[in-house]
């Protein structure tokens, strides 16, 4: 009960490094009295095969579709999106990054450096 106790009430992750003295406590009284080991690490997350004598359940096959549209021909006219493009923010992205290099290639500077531009 004490390891429950410290487990529960240690930290809220219930972490078993608090309570290594209780848990020792607790190991032995289960060996002595009810002569069960303790499962070593990562037991309970293994893989359990059983021996049955029952068949596996049947695989399910993959439903298989069919195109539901065909796409447009490639000389289909494409025009400009009425209210914008969907990736508006990468367009903006590579505008800001095409500044960016710029700044660099004419070793201009991108932050201010005298002490009159600052604002404290």
């Amino acid at each position: 009960m004490q390891y429950a106790n410290c487990l529960d009430k240690s930290i809220g992750t219930m972490a078993f490094r608090y309570c290594g003295k209780t848990q020792d406590v607790f190991n032995k009284c289960m060996k002595n009295n009810l002569d069960i080991d303790r499962p070593e690490y990562g037991y309970f997350t293994r893989a359990k095969i059983h021996q049955t004598e029952r068949p596996a359940p049947p695989k399910r096959e993959r439903k298989v579709y069919e195109s539901a549209t065909p796409g447009l021909p490639e000389d289909h006219p494409k025009p400009q999106a009425k209210y914008g493009s969907r990736f508006h923010w990468l367009e903006q992205i590579a505008k800001a990054a095409k500044l960016f290099t710029q700044d660099f290639e004419h070793d201009m500077p991108i932050f201010p450096t005298s002490s009159k531009s600052i604002k404290n």
